[in-house]
């Protein structure tokens, strides 16, 4: 392979990684359905099961009213050997329940295992094994006084995000 068909193999799973992120704090299914294979396995804490599973399993999960998340990844250490990529990943996942009283914060620290693989050009996982390393829950405090003066994230396609 040359240094410039590498390079767009590792940004094309970045990306998938990326748009993970964003499905599951937009809760966009189908942005999410997109970064598995149909017969993709994903092993996720208390659930098992193959990545469409996971796509309804998870926006359940998320979708409560008074739930936002964020998650951001970091530490993406890949290794291409032909139509296959073992993928490590250092993600922080943050849960901040507005409903809750008080309103509390969950913070995860793990890393994402991932085998993707390459089918007619497409980057996706086929297998995701979730490591937990680290997690906390707390009280989370008042917002900042300034936090009115920004855009307002939303959960969903509506968020300013999905219009620029």
């Amino acid at each position: 392979m040359s240094v410039t068909t590498d390079w767009l193999d590792y940004e094309s799973i970045r990306g998938v990684l990326y748009r993970y992120c964003r499905g599951v704090d937009r809760l966009d299914k189908d942005l999410l359905r997109s970064c598995f294979h149909p017969d993709s396995l994903d092993e996720h804490g208390a659930f098992s099961g193959s990545g469409e599973e996971f796509v309804t399993w998870v926006l359940d999960l998320l979708g409560e009213p008074g739930l936002r998340t964020q998650h951001a990844i970091s530490n993406v250490l890949i290794e291409i050997d032909g139509e296959r990529a073992r993928v490590e990943s250092v993600f922080t996942a943050t849960r901040l329940h507005t409903a809750a009283r008080p309103p509390r914060i969950e913070t995860f620290w793990g890393r994402y295992l991932d085998v993707f693989e390459r089918r007619s050009g497409r980057w996706a996982v086929v297998h995701r094994r979730v490591v937990h390393d680290g997690s906390e829950t707390r009280d989370a405090g008042p917002p900042m006084d300034n936090a009115p003066h920004f855009f307002e994230g939303r959960r969903d396609t509506d968020d300013v995000s999905y219009q620029t």
